[in-house]
């Protein structure tokens, strides 16, 4: 299974998303939008966002599919193996748990706009990021033959992105792992003072619970150019949402 992320035009919002489901065995199936997210505990309506949606062959033959509940479609695939889903995203709220597009980034909460196939939930899940013309990816997932790669539905859930051609990166060790910090808005990070700081607490983390479960973190941060404060943990990352910008680190 292979999603592609781009934005076609940035300016109306809509996030362009193709979902290639290979394998397939039966004659239809079910794919379903999460009504959950990390961090939150209430029902979600992300469907709501989906504005376009069609199903083809690899090629582009349409698929007959109805959607069956607010945020559940049937596939009548036949005989097909393989079949594409084609949708948009509509993605106007920027905070740690949203997903969101302008011409600065694109920022995917997968757990919003991201499919699972009914039955298929524990198999692994290829990002290809190609389309969506950035220089930087902001991403816990590893990157195995040019795809960042998710376990299983579980972990990209819990895998939020940034691409951009703006975003500040650079990173601090400890104990042998790996701990990045991304920033993506207008800031000045002070390196120094932050590694300084960073490093203080995670130490005392590391001496509360012993041990560190992974070889490399990620600290995702979207400056704001207003008052924001808002955060949301991952697996092995969390986003934080902070402004405004001008007055991050004085």
């Amino acid at each position: 299974m292979i999603y592609s992320f781009s934005s076609k035009n940035r300016g109306s919002k809509f996030l362009d998303i193709e979902f290639i489901i290979e394998g397939v065995q039966s004659k239809e199936f079910d794919i379903q939008l999460p009504s959950w997210r990390p961090g939150r505990y209430e029902l979600a309506n992300f469907a709501k966002n989906i504005q376009k949606f069609n199903v083809k062959t690899m090629n582009n033959k349409p698929v007959k599919f109805e959607k069956i509940s607010k945020d559940r479609w049937r596939i009548f695939c036949g005989k097909k193996k393989t079949i594409k889903i084609i949708y948009n995203y509509y993605s106007n709220e920027l905070n740690a748990g949203t997903t969101w597009v302008d011409e600065n980034q694109i920022f995917v909460n997968p757990v919003n706009c991201c499919f699972y196939v009914v039955g298929r939930e524990n198999e692994s899940i290829k990002l290809n990021f190609e389309k969506s013309n950035h220089k930087k990816t902001a991403i816990g997932l590893p990157k195995k033959n040019g795809f960042y790669v998710a376990d299983n539905f579980d972990q990209l859930a819990d895998s939020p992105f940034i691409l951009s051609n703006h975003i500040q990166h650079d990173s601090y060790h400890l104990n042998g792992v790996k701990f990045n910090l991304w920033f993506q808005g207008e800031c000045r990070p002070p390196w120094k003072k932050l590694f300084k700081d960073f490093k203080k607490f995670t130490l005392e983390q590391w001496k509360v619970f012993g041990d560190f479960p992974f070889e490399e973190y990620h600290f995702i941060y979207q400056i704001r150019p207003h008052k924001a404060y808002h955060g949301v943990e991952h697996q092995n990352n969390t986003v934080i949402s902070f402004g405004p910008g001008h007055s991050v680190f004085e």
